[in-house]
């Protein structure tokens, strides 16, 4: 029966009927596969919960947008009523429901409207509500800058953290040989006795670097799960690779460019913008 079920599967993949899972698509970690850089930085554009939100608002301000713009057209609204009526009897002066003859009373309106003219408001609330969504356009591209940041920041800091724990793994190996040696030359009466003791004790702490170590490892890792969006990621692997392009900086030339290009300055601008038309247009 499973080998049945394996050979339908097979062959819907290879009709199309089923896309085949891989990691190129760029949402997903397979257990023990190894990652590079950039596929990191895919994932986490996918699955990050500050982009997923980032760009919930921005569709929103894209319906506020075409909200505003209704206001353009032809308006039609409608009403219905319902009402059920009894008579009242008078009886010595006071009024008393009487349930005879009670009858039922319906109305509904239509009504259509076009605006003519409103001295510019709804030219305002469009220009307004586009001005807005910029900033939400401008927001989204910070929020999609900082998680590639945090990315890459947890990616070289996971890759440190393995290091580190190898070179402590490193460590102990090579004290457990001058624990066993000092011991030898000990036992043979060469060395006194305060070589294995300092020998136990170099031991001890390079136990407990390691320690600290490969807990550095565990947090590391979190981090760049965090940082995927990933939090319950299977377990994986990074290329070790530290390799990068050196560039000269002119601290001029960055400011110009930090200005010009920094997501979460233009997003500030745009919204003074958008503040400054509202002000126009509630007066």
């Amino acid at each position: 029966m499973k080998i049945k079920i394996k050979t339908m599967i097979l062959l819907l993949t290879l009709t199309g009927l089923i896309l085949p899972f891989t990691a190129a698509a760029g949402d997903r970690i397979i257990k023990g596969e190894t990652l590079e850089l950039q596929q990191c930085i895919d994932i986490a554009l996918k699955n990050h919960p500050s982009i997923l939100a980032a760009a919930g608002t921005l569709k929103a301000g894209e319906s506020r947008v075409g909200q505003a713009r209704s206001g353009y057209f032809p308006q039609l609204s409608g009403s219905v009523g319902y009402n059920r009526i009894s008579p009242y009897a008078t009886t010595s002066g006071r009024l008393s429901a009487n349930g005879e003859g009670a009858y039922d009373a319906t109305n509904s309106t239509i009504a259509l409207s076009q605006n003519l003219f409103d001295f510019g408001k709804t030219a305002a609330q469009v220009k307004i509500q586009s001005l807005n969504l910029d900033s939400s356009r401008a927001d989204y591209e910070d929020v999609k800058s900082q998680v590639v940041f945090g990315v890459k920041k947890s990616y070289y800091g996971l890759l440190q953290a393995r290091r580190n724990r190898d070179v402590g793994r490193e460590v102990v190996g090579q004290y457990e040989q001058h624990l066993a040696r000092a011991k030898g030359f000990f036992e043979i009466g060469v060395k006194p006795k305060f070589d294995v003791t300092k020998a136990e004790v170099d031991l001890s702490n390079a136990k407990l670097s390691l320690l600290k170590a490969e807990n550095a490892f565990r947090v590391a890792r979190v981090s760049l799960n965090n940082a995927l969006g990933l939090p319950k990621a299977p377990d994986f692997e990074i290329e070790d690779s530290l390799a990068f392009p050196r560039a000269e900086a002119d601290l001029d030339a960055a400011l110009k460019k930090a200005f010009d290009r920094r997501p979460d300055l233009q997003a500030i601008l745009v919204k003074e913008k958008a503040l400054e038309e509202t002000v126009a247009y509630e007066k």
